[in-house]
């Protein structure tokens, strides 16, 4: 491991997931980082910002995980810091509501933080509600190498410009805000960035894998497939991981290892669960573990992916769930095709010859498409119809049941995939896309 000490500097926020029957509450923003180190069995000091009410708990969860100096670097006021998670598995949108946002305020304590960084050779800032050109500036008066993520930060990259050098590592996300500025110019804009913002810039696609840019080339990695309970601080723990490892393990290892970590803390929220799979990971060679089978999907590939949705999109039915899955889609930079709003809705007293040209509209349509997603929202015989069509043109076809109203052996054994978690349609879209779209 790591012979390197790391600083974790970040705020600390109560995640309060709303979807899950029992409201799962636990500390998470920087503590999820701590945790991949403390599964790695890594040495690094805390040093954060939270509300006062919940100083005893960060301090005793953090003591737990390993830390070895805990420094509280700001306190913050107006607002108690919670974070309710409206979809953990991030099937689409996570749908994060911080409560009393804009009463937040924080003010940053130098002294504590610039002897916190004194004492470290790497510094990773994980994003946060807080002012980061304030911990950059502070941070620029030591030689440490700092890492930072802009999962929720700011998306001027001049900001970055305070520290005074570039960063060691930019680590980046497809759903973060500072993303949604570079996309129409990937991976131009990423490229860019190399030398000038950060040494190395770490881009992490959502369920797609990661992309390492550097001065020499860019290195990739695929998603580990796991059933996934939650992705709350999931990149955070790449993140974490990463770096504790580049300088020991090299860049590559370290990258495919971060990912298959990452994929563990997705599957459980159970701390020793995670910590005996971390420790699992090390029982498979570099070079082995690096062979394994993965799932790589880049952003900018996963356009070429249209997908047919197969549903009773009619304007007299309640078209929510089609609507969610075509969002689900988008969010994840998938092409969604839905014939009835491309092509029109079939109206009564319409002609054999309007009827055909329709027909044949969505038939054309179909055939410009990689994957059907049919979504049994109804028991709709046209949406039948056309999982029929698209298996006897071999065209993969995933069937999202919601109501679980597939019963029919026919209906249940034709499609590729069946399954009423939206979380494991999406994942199983992910599976079939990166076999039939290569990467640009």
């Amino acid at each position: 491991m790591s012979a390197a000490k790391i600083l974790l500097i970040g705020e600390v926020v109560v995640d309060v997931t709303l979807q899950k029957p029992e409201k799962k509450l636990r500390l998470g923003g920087v503590l999820h980082a701590a945790r991949g180190l403390w599964a790695l069995g890594v040495q690094y000091d805390l040093a954060y910002f939270a509300p006062d009410y919940i100083d005893g708990a960060v301090i005793d969860q953090a003591g737990r995980l390993g830390a070895t100096r805990i420094s509280k670097i700001g306190s913050i006021d107006g607002s108690p810091n919670v974070m309710l998670i409206g979809d953990p598995t991030e099937a689409g949108d996570q749908g994060y509501e911080h409560l009393l946002r804009d009463a937040h305020r924080v003010k940053l304590d130098e002294n504590v933080l610039f002897e916190a960084i004194t004492r470290a050779d790497d510094v990773i800032i994980l994003s946060g509600n807080f002012s980061l050109p304030e911990v950059l500036n502070v941070a620029s008066r030591h030689s440490a190498a700092i890492h930072t993520d802009l999962g929720s930060g700011p998306s001027a990259f001049t900001e970055l410009a305070v520290l005074g050098r570039p960063l060691r590592t930019l680590f980046l996300s497809t759903s973060s805000h500072a993303f949604s500025g570079i996309v129409d110019n990937m991976p131009t804009s990423a490229v860019e960035m190399v030398g000038k913002h950060a040494d190395v810039v770490l881009l992490k696609e959502n369920r797609g894998g990661a992309r390492l840019f550097t001065s020499s080339g860019t290195l990739t990695v695929g998603a580990q497939r796991r059933s996934i309970m939650h992705s709350v601080g999931v990149g955070d723990v790449f993140d974490s991981v990463y770096v504790a490892l580049r300088n020991t393990h090299g860049s590559e290892e370290a990258l495919h290892r971060a990912s298959w970590i990452a994929a563990e803390y997705a599957a459980t929220t159970f701390p020793d669960d995670f910590k005996h799979a971390t420790e699992g990971c090390f029982e498979i060679a570099g070079a082995e573990l690096m062979a394994l089978p993965s799932v790589r999907l880049g952003w900018e590939a996963r356009r070429g992916a249209n997908i047919y949705i197969a549903a009773p999109d009619f304007s007299y039915l309640d078209c929510s769930e089609v609507d969610k899955v075509a969002h689900c889609l988008r969010y994840h930079n998938f092409t969604p095709r839905l014939p009835v709003r491309e092509n029109g809705q079939a109206k009564q007293g319409m002609s054999k010859a309007e009827r055909s040209l329709m027909f044949a509209a969505d038939m054309a349509l179909l055939e410009q498409c990689q994957i059907v997603l049919a979504v049994l929202s109804y028991d709709d015989p046209g949406t039948y119809i056309e999982i029929g069509i698209a298996a006897g043109r071999n065209v993969p076809v995933i069937v999202y049941d919601p109501h679980r109203r597939a019963n029919n052996v026919m209906l249940t054994e034709l499609p590729n995939f069946i399954s009423s978690s939206l979380e494991e349609i999406i994942t199983a879209i992910f599976d079939i896309a990166a076999r039939q779209i290569p990467e640009s």
